[in-house]
């Protein structure tokens, strides 16, 4: 049986393990590592997250809820500054491109924007402070998105 090593680099087992593992933790935390980011993908990314938004709005229907609701929005926040972070990296789209975008993405942003805006009504009538508050945090990290 023919052993596979790297006694010819000067490398031991535990090194060669130790880069390894190195360089599959640096591909899990960066986010252009295997896979370039595009404008289509960070607004598809971008709908997610405000898909979640709204589904989490949505569940708030008494105080105990909004509560809730506010604490998975405190979630969403720290996401929407890392898709601002990407989107600021990829730069601003071509006019053709974002003709494109708009194009591709129209019914489900639609879609999405009118779940948010019904549910925001309902959940500002609750009146609940944590909820009011969340949803101020996520409306200025939203609003850093170009």
């Amino acid at each position: 049986r023919k052993r596979n090593d790297c006694r010819g680099w000067g490398v031991s087992g535990l090194s060669r393990n130790i880069a390894t593992l190195a360089a599959v933790g640096l591909c899990l935390v960066l986010p252009s590592c295997g896979q370039k980011d595009t404008h289509e993908k960070i607004m598809g990314d971008t709908l997610g997250l405000m898909e979640q938004f709204a589904t989490a709005l949505e569940q708030a229907s008494d105080n105990e809820s909004a509560r809730q609701a506010a604490r998975e929005i405190e979630d969403l926040v720290e996401e929407f500054d890392k898709i601002a972070e990407r989107s600021d990296a990829v730069g601003k789209p071509t006019p053709e491109a974002a003709q494109d975008l708009a194009k591709k993405f129209s019914t489900r942003r639609t879609k999405v924007l009118g779940r948010i805006s019904a549910a925001t009504t309902r959940a500002r009538s609750l009146d609940e402070g944590s909820l009011l508050e969340s949803l101020e945090h996520l409306g200025k990290s939203w609003s850093t998105i170009p």
